[in-house]
């Protein structure tokens, strides 16, 4: 799911837990939620078309941002960095963000590029815990799964021992 402006996977969390685990893994990178833009539910109002579900998060880290802003003054055109959670038609569920590396390459001044390099880490190790989450969430469903798997043979016994006690006794 890398593209020229954005790394992102594809994850075994529903699209709810996905948008929350997201939201809570980026606090840990010191960054917060500016926006929550609910495209669909935006397609539907304005043009009564549906879509899968999709929401672009607008995350921002303080301290990095107000570094940028000293930096060059204009740069605000450029953030917060997006982080998108969308549904597929399968139901599959995609996070993924911007490359600030990428998108700051437009910005010709060298004392943005550690910083764009420091939120592109932040946000990498970001997107390794939710991998990291979704799949110790499958591997908890697979443990915790029942599994109902009887031989023929079993059942037969089963049934034959519980006709046998359901008898009187000669």
């Amino acid at each position: 799911m890398d593209t020229a402006f954005g790394f992102g996977k594809q994850v075994d969390l529903d699209f709810d837990a996905a948008i929350d685990k997201v939201t809570e893994d980026l606090q840990t990178e010191g960054f917060g939620v500016l926006s929550d833009i609910d495209v669909a539910a935006k397609m539907k109002e304005k043009l009564d078309k549906d879509m899968p579900r999709y929401r672009i998060l607008g995350a921002c880290n303080p301290a990095l941002a107000y570094q940028a802003i000293g930096a060059v003054p204009d740069i605000g055109l450029l953030l917060p960095c997006n982080v998108l959670v969308r549904e597929d038609e399968d139901g599959s569920v995609n996070v993924s963000f911007m490359d600030p590396a990428s998108v700051m390459s437009l910005v010709d001044d060298p004392g943005v590029e550690p910083l764009a390099a420091e939120v592109k880490a932040r946000l990498q190790r970001v997107l390794e815990l939710i991998k990291f989450a979704a799949f110790s969430a499958s591997c908890l469903r697979r443990i915790t799964r029942p599994r109902l798997t009887y031989s023929r043979s079993l059942i037969l016994s089963t049934s034959e021992s519980s006709y046998l006690s359901s008898r009187p006794s000669a």
